[in-house]
């Protein structure tokens, strides 16, 4: 996904090293009591990386339809995703630490 100077021929900011925890999919424990799927998961995760930047989309969706077991394929997320869920009050960490994409998308 990225390179070690950037994404792309933009030189955007992102390194290899910065986003090499998102890479597993599932990298979280998975002992919070949310509901959530992989592919929302790593959305939210990718969201609260790029907060505020320009000219980054990200999807993160199943190729069979589900996202583990909720009704959603998975979610895309920009860099205003996380800006707009706070201007609502939704803390898209809190979301993540429970394990709880599938709510913080949903709302």
């Amino acid at each position: 996904m990225a390179c070690e100077e950037g994404l792309g021929d933009e030189g955007l900011p992102l390194r290899q090293q910065d986003m090499s925890h998102l890479r597993r999919g599932d990298h979280r424990d998975g002992k919070g009591e949310g509901e959530r799927g992989r592919n929302m998961e790593l959305a939210l995760a990718f969201a609260l990386e790029i907060e505020g930047m320009e000219g980054i989309t990200f999807l993160s969706a199943g190729t069979d339809g589900t996202d583990g077991p909720t009704d959603a394929a998975g979610a895309i997320v920009d860099g205003h995703t996380i800006t707009k869920a706070k201007s609502l009050g939704i803390n898209g960490e809190e979301y993540l630490n429970n394990n709880d994409s599938y709510n913080f998308f949903e709302k």
